[in-house]
């Protein structure tokens, strides 16, 4: 049973990791439906509150954001 206990940790680690990154999306999912619905159009040019999200949803601070990413996985 040689590394099991090293691929359990792996697993819990990364598995609390993946919980955090997906509530994030579920919020910013959530945000831009809503914004959608009340500003009556899809485009980020006529909706304000959507162009607001979605320059959110950029922000460097998001897990999605290239500059969160490590240099080492960048191309």
């Amino acid at each position: 049973m040689s590394g099991h206990s090293k691929w359990h940790n792996i697993q819990k680690t990364k598995g609390a990791a993946d919980a955090k990154r997906s509530a994030a999306f579920t919020k910013i999912a959530k945000e831009i439906i809503v914004a959608v619905k009340q500003g009556g159009s899809g485009d980020p040019n006529n909706n304000s509150r959507l162009a607001t999200v979605i320059a959110k949803a950029k922000a460097p601070t998001r897990a999605t954001a290239p500059a969160a990413w490590p240099s080492s996985s960048r191309h």
